[in-house]
């Protein structure tokens, strides 16, 4: 039960993380999936060091801390948004603070 919480609640951390830079708030979504699979190999490896009980339990929850540990080092690692101002707004102009680059083709064209 205190793992689900957990899960939950580092979800929920990481989903700010994500939206305060202007990403997707699906980048959370890698947490939960990184913690099973974590906590899988970790379950593993401990069982296979012939570990058990107790041990094979911590072997799992370390490797399940290693996958969510990940996830947020990758979610750390997103760059913000260039197009998402920090207010939330999203610049559909493809102008964010202030820049535009006449040469670029992808930009919007200003009226």
């Amino acid at each position: 039960m205190l793992e689900i919480i957990a899960i939950v609640t580092l979800t929920g951390r990481l989903k700010a993380v994500a939206t305060s830079k202007g990403r997707s708030g699906w980048w959370a979504g890698l947490l939960p999936l990184l913690w099973i699979i974590g906590e899988l190999c970790g379950g593993i490896g401990a069982a296979m060091a012939g570990l058990d009980g107790f041990a094979l339990y911590i072997g799992a929850i370390a490797g399940a801390a290693a996958g969510a540990g990940i996830a947020w080092a990758i979610v750390g690692s997103l760059a913000p948004d260039e197009l998402w101002d920090n207010d939330g707004a999203f610049h559909s102009d493809g102008v964010a603070g202030g820049h535009h680059d006449p040469n670029n083709p992808y930009n919007a064209p200003r009226a």
